[in-house]
């Protein structure tokens, strides 16, 4: 067989197959990638990482990998999920990353937006609550008006406090009420 050039597609004489040359700086960087990419893998739970569209193989190198302290083990263990990852299809890990990341953000901003109504109601937004209980109709009103009247009840007692002495549990109580119902 020859030698091919840098980049150049030459043709196994024995197999037939097709061998593209890389240069062995390429596969370091290509290999640097993936394991940026398995940095990412490993903070996702473990739920997430079973919903990736990898091999079984894969999988199970990459749980041992989450539960492993900052080590010398870690390391190579890390290079060997990223060798691995060389035969997985990156593009499809990569998307079903981003649409985890996806998922996150839009939760996290809808909490935001429950925070937002929190602290709306407390200062006495009616037409917000109007609004909540009228697109909600399955809510039980006098359980939310009641969370909320000790919410505002805890509100002008903690206005005169400092903020270490200050009580939340009313505070805290709506949030969790807005959460379970109008989520």
């Amino acid at each position: 067989m020859k030698k091919g050039k840098l980049g150049e597609v030459t043709i196994d004489e024995t197999t037939g197959e097709e061998i593209e040359w890389v240069s062995k700086s390429e596969v370091k960087r290509d290999l640097k990638d993936n394991q940026s990419l398995i940095e990412d893998l490993v903070e996702l739970d473990n739920k997430k990482i079973k919903r990736l569209p990898v091999s079984d193989y894969f999988e199970g190198h990459l749980l041992d990998l989450k539960g492993m302290k900052a080590s010398g083990a870690r390391k190579r263990q890390m290079q060997f999920c990223a060798k691995i990852l060389r035969d997985e299809d990156i593009d499809a890990i990569s998307d079903q990353l981003d649409a985890f990341t996806m998922e996150d953000k839009k939760s996290i901003a809808k909490l935001h937006l429950l925070e937002t109504y929190r602290d709306q109601l407390i200062e006495g937004d009616n037409a917000l609550m109007t609004q909540l209980i009228d697109e909600h109709p399955s809510v039980d009103v006098q359980s939310f008006r009641q969370a909320l009247r000790n919410a505002q009840k805890e509100a002008k007692k903690n206005e005169s406090l400092e903020d270490s002495k200050k009580q939340k549990k009313a505070y805290k109580a709506l949030y969790q009420y807005l959460k379970e119902n109008f989520l």
